[in-house]
Order: C-alpha cells, then structure tokens, then sequence
C-alpha cells in the first residue's frame, strides 16, 4: 500500500475510525511481525509481542506524527517492548540462578554440620557412593565428574554440555541430593 494511504487511515484512525485501524493493523502486520519473528527468542513471545504493539499503537495513536513511516513508528514500539521484556527475563534468570546457588549453598551447609563417619563406616559409605555413581546415566555421570573432581566451573561446564547455567546447577543438586540419599539408605539412585 502507499505510503499516502496509509497516511490517510492513520488520520482517519486518529479521528475514531476503527476500521480504519483495522486496515492499518491489516497492511503493517507482515512487517511487524517479521520484524519481531527475527528478534524475539521464541515464537510465543513474537506473538504476544505483535499484540501487545497493536494495541500500544491504538492506544497512542493520537501521539502518532507523519514524520517517518508508520510502520517504523510500530517497530519502535515493538523494540521498547521486546527490550522490556527480555531485560525482565533476564532479571528472572539470575534470580533463578541465585535460588539455585543457595540450595546449593544450603545443602553444602547441612553436609558440613552432619559430621562425617569415621573408619569402617566411613569405608562402607564410599562403597555404596560408588554403587550408586555408577548407576548414574553417563552424561549426569560425566557433569559431576566434571564438576566435583575436576572442579571445573559451572559456566564452562554448561558451555561443554550446552546447556544453561541454571540447568546445569539444578542436574548438580539433583545429582548430589539423590547419591545422598541412595548412599544412606544402600539404594538404587533413582
């Protein structure tokens, strides 16, 4: 459509006409929503992305001025509020990532306070630590290996396993949570 078309539905929007809006929702939303599909992390969020622009459009459309394209005024939108919402999931994910660093924090707490057996009991512990290892899928086994013996950093570690930092950490309190249990109670690790 040209650009003085849409110009007129945009005057004709702005002074209430709402199939006029609908026919620039219409013409810009293959733009727009091309313009998100290459930006957003996920086609969820392209798509509530695409909505909730058109609807932050219709509700500023009076603010709306004729000096650029409409559609670049639409992808402004979408930009701030792709920008909003990516800086609020990253928020969540480093809370996640600190709740997970202090479970892990916490449990390594608890094994410290617990006291550790001593001689033969201390033997016969190891024995069923290393049964219930190896019970362990050889991924999960491989991770811990990584993580306890070599000590290798959880950031390096997800970069290996291409996985997040979080998902890594939780396959970690997993891991050390069940071999605690399966060694206590001379178990099979689930």
């Amino acid at each position: 459509m040209a650009p003085e078309r849409i110009d007129a539905l945009v005057v004709a929007a702005q002074g209430g006409d709402h199939e006029a809006f609908t026919g620039l929702v219409v013409e810009c939303y293959p733009q727009l929503a091309g313009f998100l599909a290459f930006h957003a992390p996920t086609p969820e969020m392209m798509d509530e992305l695409v909505q909730a622009t058109l609807v932050t459009a219709f509700e500023r459309l009076r603010e709306y001025q004729p000096t650029g394209p409409f559609a670049g005024w639409l992808k402004g939108i979408a930009r701030n509020l792709l920008r909003r919402e990516l800086a609020r999931l990253t928020r969540l994910t480093q809370s996640d990532l600190a709740a997970i660093e202090g479970l892990l924090a916490d449990a390594a707490l608890r094994d410290l306070d617990g006291g550790t057996p001593d001689g033969a009991e201390q033997d016969d512990l190891l024995a069923r630590l290393r049964r219930c290892f190896e019970r362990l899928s050889p991924r999960t086994r491989q991770i811990a290996e990584r993580r306890f013996i070599d000590a290798v950093p959880l950031n390096r570690l997800a970069q290996q396993f291409k996985q997040s930092r979080p998902a890594i950490a939780k396959i970690l309190f997993v891991v050390k949570r069940d071999l605690r249990r399966c060694a206590a109670a001379g178990a099979p690790a689930p």
